[in-house]
């Protein structure tokens, strides 16, 4: 079963860039379409993260979006537009590679106002 990941937005005042450790059988927060990820690689072996398109492109394609972080490594993704990324519950999922220290590896879903 998936995890869900909460979304923190934006202040004036600023946030605090965290994270919660992802779940290697999935994840996934309710999108916005101003979301992006704040994604802290935590091993040695990278892990694969991929956030899953439900939409094909303009050409007919359908284009997940991969990254794999390195160890202590900061990487922000998105935003992810609801058209192409939200599944029928208005969430993007997200899955993670099996095999490494998942535990490690910190994913924060950031709001932009």
């Amino acid at each position: 079963m998936s995890t869900e990941l909460a979304v923190t937005k934006i202040v004036h005042a600023g946030i605090t860039p965290g994270g919660a450790t992802v779940d290697d059988a999935g994840n996934w927060f309710a999108n916005t379409g101003r979301c992006f990820l704040h994604i802290l690689g935590g091993t040695a072996g990278a892990l694969a993260v991929t956030i899953n398109s439900q939409a094909l492109c303009n050409y007919g394609t359908d284009h997940d979006v991969v990254v794999t972080p390195v160890a202590a490594t900061i990487y922000l993704v998105g935003p992810f537009p609801k058209s192409r990324f939200d599944d029928a519950d208005g969430k993007v999922q997200i899955g993670i590679a099996a095999g490494g220290a998942v535990d490690l590896m910190k994913i924060q879903v950031i709001e932009l106002p």
